[in-house]
């Protein structure tokens, strides 16, 4: 993997205008739907902002190669847009650590810059895991813990790290988009049940009630705060999916849906995602789904 500790930097730290500076931060950034998001965000900010610089922390886990390879994307779309201040930080950091100080500290860590040097931040809590597609009364108490690590406590402590550090430095946030912007990326699951999906589906729950409290706490702080349920996307995860629940209407629905090709594709969900953000649009906490905005 990328030395953690360089950078892809176009220009020096300070030849423009640190208060243009933009910060993400995208967790589960090594495939996906989280690459997608970190190029969606980078396209999106070379149309509205590329005179501003632009630094984009990506979070990956236990794949380095698959990291490698998002950054790789991420420089070869700056260079195909023109983009000239970037700077791209990759991290590993396993998520399943609990309590999970260690990793939320080291992603706080990679930002380039102090709070006090971005106009806007973002944050992007995209890292998960699927769990056994089981029956609930099947789980073992390993995969509850495990599944309550990496997607519950990690997201929220990260977020809080972020709140604090970011949340309070832009006393005037800007009219048509908050300063600081927190989403989260939930699932038809964490409204609606499905069988085999419970351990999923309970934390995606939990998640979705953790960012409308925030959004109610924080709205005085200019924070924006984005429910966003990105739809049955062409991902691993899908795969897993049709290969691994047991037979019923729902396995069936998908694997129908990947054999006609009606799977949504992960770039286009994440141009809606940023779309939204860019606009300022649903920051209140309630959920949201791509198919409410697709074309």
């Amino acid at each position: 993997m990328a030395d953690p500790s360089t950078t892809l930097a176009a220009t020096a730290a300070g030849s423009h205008d640190q208060h243009k500076r933009r910060l993400a931060i995208v967790t589960g950034a090594s495939k996906g739907f989280g690459r997608a998001v970190a190029l969606a965000i980078l396209h999106d900010h070379a149309a509205r902002a590329a005179a501003a610089a632009l630094d984009i922390v990506l979070v990956g886990g236990a794949d380095s190669r698959a990291l490698d390879e998002s950054v790789a994307l991420c420089r070869a779309a700056a260079a195909s847009t023109g983009l000239k201040h970037l700077t791209l930080t990759p991290l590993l950091a396993d998520f399943a650590t609990t309590p999970p100080t260690a990793p939320v500290a080291a992603v706080l860590a990679a930002i380039p810059h102090p709070p006090s040097a971005y106009a806007s931040s973002l944050l992007v809590n995209n890292a998960g895991t699927l769990g056994p597609l089981a029956h609930c009364r099947t789980h073992a108490d390993a995969d509850i813990v495990h599944n309550a690590a990496v997607n519950l406590a990690a997201p929220l402590s990260l977020t809080a790290a972020f709140l604090n550090a970011f949340a309070r430095s832009f006393p005037s946030p800007p009219a048509a988009s908050p300063a600081v912007v927190v989403v989260n990326v939930s699932s038809l699951a964490a409204v609606k049940p499905f069988e085999a999906w419970g351990l999923y589906a309970a934390t995606k729950a939990a998640r979705d009630m953790y960012f409308r409290t925030v959004a109610v706490e924080e709205a005085a702080n200019g924070v924006g705060v984005l429910n966003y349920a990105p739809g049955p996307m062409d991902t691993e995860m899908q795969r897993r999916i049709r290969d691994e629940m047991p037979d019923g209407d729902v396995k069936e629905a998908y694997r129908e849906m990947h054999e006609k090709g009606n799977l949504v594709d992960p770039n286009d969900s994440a141009r809606v995602l940023v779309r939204l953000i860019a606009e300022g649009l649903h920051m209140d906490g309630e959920h949201v789904d791509f198919f409410d905005f697709k074309q």
